[in-house]
């Protein structure tokens, strides 16, 4: 689906949280693809790609509301601070950690941030990231430039389903 079906659908009033997580679904698989493609060996890796927001009203926190990992729970609740989406989301560039330090039961090593981009009347703004986690340490040192043309299309897809959730109230439940 592209970004101006998705934009008629959702100005229909008949768009669901179920349908833009489909939407989702299909985009965070795309990218977790593509990822695999570039990295090569993936076999022994664990790789997942998570889409994450700005909680809707504690400004405190952020919200994961889809996985391309279906294992993971989602939504999912995080403090800000402790979290590499919210420096992406905050400078609204790429950050990548190579040698990051899990916390809990967390199994990956590295970690790449790519700031959700939208460009409506208003200008440019941040509306979320992807994480990009991988269990083997400096995964994406050698990819992240060659990344930015093929996710470009998906990331687009992800930022208008992050504004249609936004501007419906389309949130995932269990957000208490």
């Amino acid at each position: 689906m592209g970004i101006e079906a998705l934009a008629r659908w959702a100005n229909s009033g008949r768009i669901t949280e179920a349908e833009l997580q489909r939407i989702e679904d299909g985009a965070l698989l795309a990218i977790r693809s593509e990822v695999e493609k570039q990295v090569g060996d993936v076999e022994s890796a664990y790789l997942n790609v998570s889409l994450i927001v700005e909680h809707p009203t504690d400004l405190d926190r952020l919200l994961c509301i889809n996985r391309a990992d279906r294992h993971r729970a989602v939504p999912k609740i995080y403090l800000k601070a402790e979290r590499v989406a919210w420096s992406c989301i905050e400078q609204r560039k790429v950050v990548d950690v190579p040698d990051y330090s899990p916390l809990g039961d967390e199994n990956y090593q590295s970690i790449l941030a790519v700031p959700l981009v939208s460009t409506g009347l208003g200008g440019a703004s941040t509306v979320g990231a992807i994480t990009i986690d991988s269990s083997v340490p400096g995964h994406f040192l050698d990819i992240e430039g060659s990344l930015r043309s093929p996710l470009s299309p998906a990331l687009k897809l992800l930022a208008a389903c992050v504004e249609c959730r936004r501007q419906k109230g389309l949130w995932p439940a269990g957000l208490d």
